[in-house]
């Protein structure tokens, strides 16, 4: 089975993984002009092959389709002609023990494997997972507790560097190839083309409809669906904006040892974002108004509304 390049993109999570997976899985003539195939195999119907990274993980699965996967994906390199397998899965960076993975890019035997990954700054990625975890596993923890789980990444480092060439990038538009992910993967993989796909792609939500998230969550309360949050994120700008940090968490975060020190030798001064401008998590101003927002997709969607008469009788809460 040899071939040339392996490249494992890892992520990690909330780094532009979206974008360019639907670039990846929507380029397939510009990469095979390349002599590059991002296979179908391990995606299932979506654009990264995460269904793949849960074989890989032990704690998840048997790992018993795992030779199968490398036999259909080696298929598919040969019927293509193509010297580099690309994959992409967020993930992978989950996998802590890698021997299943190793025992993988052994059956695909390449002569070099690349492994590719951005990382945001601790605070910056924080946020944009906490968001996410709100989101799509509808859960409500408060933000200072989670942030706690951001620590050194030296373990992780090495644990991928044992795999292949570790390409490492901070997540920064302002230092990004055309302040794009796509473009930017493309440079420091060599393959030309790559364009990313118009819009938001997964859109982040924030302010006012974060905090009522989270009260959804705590009490089991009917809310918009993923999309919908989305949805209203691009059509209400404010639904889409960070908040106000307090410097005492801040300074947890990014405390001497922590995770950006870990970062720092490698990959120099991490992007630090300033977080005291940005407007108060609820957003006292506003809060009224933005559950009418939040009450009329909850009865667009078939649900009693319930946000409007919650912040209007009962006290406020910190999910900070």
């Amino acid at each position: 089975m040899a071939f040339e390049t392996l490249i494992l993109h890892i992520g990690r999570h909330k780094t532009g993984t979206s974008a360019l997976q639907h670039c990846l899985a929507r380029s397939g003539d510009v990469l095979r002009a390349q002599g590059v195939i991002y296979p179908a195999t391990g995606r299932g119907q979506t654009n990264a092959h995460n269904p793949l990274a849960r074989q890989m993980n032990p704690n998840l699965t048997t790992g018993s389709t795992v030779p199968g996967l490398m036999a259909a994906i080696e298929a598919e390199r040969r019927a293509a002609g193509a010297e580099t397998v690309l994959i992409s899965a967020e993930g992978l960076q989950n996998v802590r023990h890698l021997q299943r993975l190793r025992a993988a890019v052994d059956l695909l035997a390449p002569r070099q494997v690349v492994v590719v990954c951005y990382l945001r700054e601790c605070v910056d990625y924080a946020v944009s997972a906490w968001r996410q975890v709100l989101q799509a596993q509808r859960r409500a923890v408060p933000f200072g507790e989670y942030l706690q789980k951001f620590g050194d990444l030296s373990v992780f480092l090495a644990r991928w560097r044992a795999v292949g060439d570790l390409r490492l990038r901070w997540f920064d538009l302002a230092r990004l190839e055309g302040g794009d992910i796509c473009r930017d993967f493309g440079r420091q993989t060599g393959i030309a083309g790559l364009q990313p796909p118009a819009g938001n792609v997964n859109p982040s939500i924030g302010g006012n409809l974060l905090y009522l998230l989270y009260l959804a969550n705590r009490d089991g309360r009917p809310f918009p669906g993923y999309k919908a949050m989305g949805d209203l994120a691009l059509a209400h700008p404010p639904f889409g904006q960070g908040f106000r940090i307090p410097p005492e968490l801040l300074a947890q975060a990014r405390r001497p040892g922590g995770y950006n020190a870990s970062v720092e030798p490698i990959l120099g001064p991490a992007p630090l974002r300033d977080w005291s401008g940005l407007p108060d998590l609820p957003d006292l101003g506003s809060l009224g108004a933005d559950a009418l927002r939040v009450d009329q997709a909850i009865l667009a969607a078939g649900g009693a509304p319930w946000t409007a008469a919650l912040v209007r009788d009962t006290a406020l809460v910190s999910i900070l």
